[in-house]
């Protein structure tokens, strides 16, 4: 069987490597809500045969003015695309998928530890080795991705969350060793497959951390770099690149932010940037190169000398480092309001 996505046909996408259980209550029982979105809600469920909790993502059947055949076939696809990264480290374990009336549940494994938004929030401003950290696993995510023919297209702070708080290395005395996990990666709702040959033409994702391309709806999997470069701008100066905290409630719509970002090139003229390293700002700029052709890709990225200078793994995956950096206070020229600024991502 086929499905069709974004105006061609991906034979990768079959759904009917997905299989939709109807025995969720047989083996789970369904706990609190800890989380909701234009998406559904998330729960917390406890395996009735190994007592462990797991994190449960509950969706309608219909969802805005997508008919209930777009919404299954998108909700068929997030579940196929977390089937496939089945495996990378970074992200977080699908355990199966079910259906219950007209809600449709993806079962996985449950983190803790809180997403980086949070972090950010509460620890301030993360320091140049805490954003290697972070950019180190985000691109073991957007690697895979790209290795099974997948644009992730919502790479941003809020998607990726600490498998546990005992593990932080956002806070003074963090740990100076990391297991290989340590960083998921939890939604991959926006993700669509591509090929060689057709680009997507369909907007979605979080307008903030969106490409150029993508406003132009003629993108791929180039995207995830310049989003995972909006990202880390973000935690390292508490702001995003193209505003000023002054002007984020004005950037309040897609249309908004698409203007700036087609205006202006990001600021590494102030703050943090008078301190970071040569190969950090050189590893920024090539992510927020608004010439996708040229822009860093995945691959390039995780063999920068920025990450490989500052980040060693172990023959098991674990990241070794020292002189862990506690994370600076918030920068009085960056208040955190600016962090709140609501970035959903579109269906």
């Amino acid at each position: 069987m086929k499905i069709q996505i974004n105006a061609y046909t991906c034979e990768t996408a079959d759904p009917t490597t997905v299989r939709w259980h109807d025995d969720f209550d047989e083996q789970y029982t369904l706990g609190k809500l800890i989380g909701r979105g234009s998406f559904g809600q998330v729960f917390i469920a406890v395996d009735r045969y190994t007592g462990e909790e797991v994190a449960v993502k509950e969706m309608p059947m219909t969802r805005g003015n997508l008919s209930a055949e777009r919404t299954i076939q998108k909700i068929t696809r997030e579940a196929l695309v977390m089937n496939l990264m089945r495996g990378c480290p970074a992200v977080v374990e699908f355990l199966g998928c079910f259906r219950r009336g007209d809600r449709y549940r993806i079962v996985m494994e449950l983190c803790g530890g809180r997403d980086l938004n949070y972090h950010l929030k509460n620890f301030g401003p993360f320091s140049e080795l805490q954003a290697v950290l972070v950019a180190h696993e985000v691109l073991k995510v957007v690697c895979a991705c790209h290795d099974r023919n997948v644009v992730h297209g919502d790479v941003k702070t809020a998607n990726f969350v600490l498998k546990s708080l005992q593990c932080n290395p956002f806070k003074d005395r963090g740990p100076t060793l990391l297991k290989s996990g340590w960083l998921k990666a939890i939604d991959f709702g926006c993700s669509q497959f591509v090929d060689d040959f057709v680009r997507i033409r369909s907007r979605v994702g979080s307008p903030v951390f969106m490409a150029p391309e993508v406003f132009q709806r003629n993108y791929s999997c180039e995207s995830d770099l310049w989003s995972l470069g909006v990202l880390l701008y973000q935690l390292a100066a508490g702001r995003f690149p193209f505003w000023s905290p002054a002007e984020a409630a004005s950037i309040s719509t897609v249309h908004d932010v698409m203007a700036v970002v087609t205006a202006r090139g990001p600021d590494f003229s102030y703050g943090p940037w008078n301190d970071f390293s040569p190969e950090g700002l050189d590893f920024l700029q090539g992510l927020l190169d608004k010439n996708y052709s040229s822009r860093m890709t995945a691959e390039e990225a995780f063999n920068h000398p920025w990450i490989r200078k500052h980040v060693h793994q172990d023959s098991h995956g674990d990241v070794l480092f020292n002189n862990i950096v506690p994370a600076r206070s918030v920068l009085r020229e960056s208040p955190m309001t600016e962090l709140a600024m609501p970035s959903p991502a579109f269906p």
